[in-house]
């Protein structure tokens, strides 16, 4: 779960239908170890009211989405976030599967892990516990070989999903769903070159098991992060594991390489990555069967990352709203170059880990 979900809005003096849900088992949930904030407490009362001005500064007028909630673990106080879910769902079953010991011990694996998984008492649902994570992009990348990470890892996770033992389809992979593990960023909020990054794949709400040994059968398309699968305008079914294609080479397209005008989150790319160009435009194509597979957008990818050199991949990630003019000032700036010299004195490579 990524903090952007979170958002302040007046009249939230009175907790929402979906907020009560989550008050009524305030108890409960300490006793299962995990504190939620204090809008949630029994008795609580909006801290704003009695000073004028003050909302937009007070913790208690945050609230987070229908089914999630944020707290606090009691044994060393790590925030976590909590989902409701239904027991039986699909998404539970993955998600507990994935977050196996015979899944969480492999690197490739990066469907976001489970701390606990809490039966709601009298209840058909689950409360599922995970680690709070980060935006993939807030803060932004700060190199070539930052963004080139990410993009590895989100295409080395979905192909991971796609080939386990038991078959599953994201079906909901746009960059809202992919988060950044946090706990290893450096003081000053940058991306680190640090192999310990990971980048985690999250909210299977819509996704799919397959029997391996059974033939898939085709999936309508949902709109994801926005985009709608273009088998959607022709009103036909597809292989669910071609429209994951489509909306990951579709996200690292509109949000990283060309940007996207009518997105205010990704109107603009970022320079420097028009080498994956010809490989996103394949995995977004029109027709369904002329999309690469993952196995085949992974080696491609791996092949196009080996052609660049270190130095390229070290270079300033820098957003295309920036004039070009201005450009040689961002990737020359002193801080940028010292602490580019820094990585390269500790030995760190230009990219922390590549698809094997």
């Amino acid at each position: 779960m990524a903090p952007t979900s979170i958002a302040a809005v007046p009249g939230f003096e009175v907790l929402r239908a979906a907020e009560i849900w989550w008050a009524q088992r305030y108890d409960w949930l300490e006793e299962k170890g995990y504190i939620m904030r204090p809008r949630y407490r029994p008795g609580w009362k909006a801290s704003w009211l009695d000073k004028p001005h003050s909302f937009q500064c007070a913790e208690d007028a945050l609230v987070l989405p229908y089914r999630c909630m944020d707290a606090r673990r009691t044994s060393d106080s790590q925030v976590v976030a909590l989902k409701r879910i239904k027991s039986s769902s699909d998404e539970a079953r993955i998600s507990k599967m994935f977050s196996s010991q015979k899944h969480a011990e492999n690197p490739a694996n990066h469907c976001i892990p489970l701390l606990d998984v809490l039966q709601v008492p009298e209840s058909d649902e689950v409360v599922l516990v995970m680690p709070w994570m980060c935006p993939v992009n807030d803060p932004p990348f700060r190199t070539i070989g930052g963004v080139s990470q990410f993009f590895q890892e989100i295409l080395q996770g979905l192909q991971y999903m796609h080939h386990n033992n038991v078959r599953v389809a994201h079906r909901d992979c746009s960059i809202n769903n992919m988060v950044m593990d946090a706990g290893t960023m450096y003081s000053d909020q940058y991306h680190p070159v640090d192999s310990s990054m990971k980048y985690y794949l999250i909210d299977f709400g819509f996704s799919k098991i397959y029997d391996p040994g059974e033939e898939r059968p085709p999936e309508e398309p949902i709109m994801s992060g926005g985009y709608m699968p273009p088998e959607e305008e022709s009103d036909t079914r597809c292989d669910p594991f071609m429209t994951d294609v489509f909306l990951v080479g579709n996200m690292m397209l509109k949000h990283f390489i060309d940007g996207d005008s009518s997105n205010l989150r990704s109107r603009c790319g970022i320079r420097g990555l028009r080498f994956l160009r010809p490989l996103t435009k394949d995995m977004a194509r029109f027709n369904p069967t002329k999309r690469p597979t993952i196995d085949e957008a992974v080696d491609r990818f791996t092949a196009l990352v080996k052609k660049i050199p270190p130095r390229k991949l070290r270079s300033r990630a820098i957003s295309m709203e920036i004039p070009f003019i201005l450009v040689p000032f961002f990737a020359l700036s002193s801080e940028y170059k010292s602490w580019t010299l820094s990585v390269i004195r500790t030995g760190k490579p230009a990219i922390p880990s590549r698809v094997a």
